[in-house]
């Protein structure tokens, strides 16, 4: 019980991050995904395409109030979403691609369902990641630098996802 009212708390201040502060959101309208998106689409390989997590972050942290940390939360909170559309569009994409392998192996085959596995996986690495990101800012106590913490994590691990499952996508395609 302990575990699910201090995720719940955790989820909650992550919201509250993310969207930021009425001010913090009224005078930031500057993220742009388009930062990452160029780095990306010049991006050979995945370690340059790893190289471009954080590219749109930063570029919206250069505003003059970027050291704040609300403004930090709000830039980072936006690339984590970036990230989480890119690896929900690479799912929801790659899904039935994997049930119609799933569907075309020969009759008698006992192997286990690529779909089911996938979704499996997805759970998991979800558990795995919020974890990892409530570690984060764990390890900043209640300090002014929590939130960023669990948020830089956030988009790090999520855009690791991403790029994962968009390469298994254009495998599988």
């Amino acid at each position: 019980m302990r575990t699910l009212c201090i995720l719940g708390v955790g989820a909650l201040a992550l919201g509250l991050v993310v969207l930021g502060p009425p001010a913090a959101r009224a005078a930031d309208p500057r993220f742009t995904p388009d930062a990452t998106e160029a780095c990306l689409a010049d991006a050979v390989g995945r370690a340059a395409k790893t190289d471009c997590v954080g590219q749109s972050a930063n570029a919206c942290m250069t505003h003059p109030d970027g050291a704040n940390t609300a403004v930090i939360g709000f830039c980072l909170g936006q690339e984590a979403q970036l990230w989480d559309t890119r690896l929900n569009d690479a799912f929801a994409e790659l899904l039935p691609l994997e049930r119609a392998l799933d569907d075309s192996r020969p009759e008698g085959w006992s192997l286990p369902s690529r779909a089911k596995a996938l979704r499996h996986m997805q759970r998991d690495w979800i558990r795995f990641r919020d974890t990892a990101c409530q570690y984060s800012r764990l390890r900043y106590d209640s300090g002014s630098l929590a939130n960023s913490a669990q948020l830089a994590c956030l988009m790090r691990l999520t855009a690791r996802q991403a790029l994962d499952l968009e390469a298994v996508l254009e495998e599988v395609k």
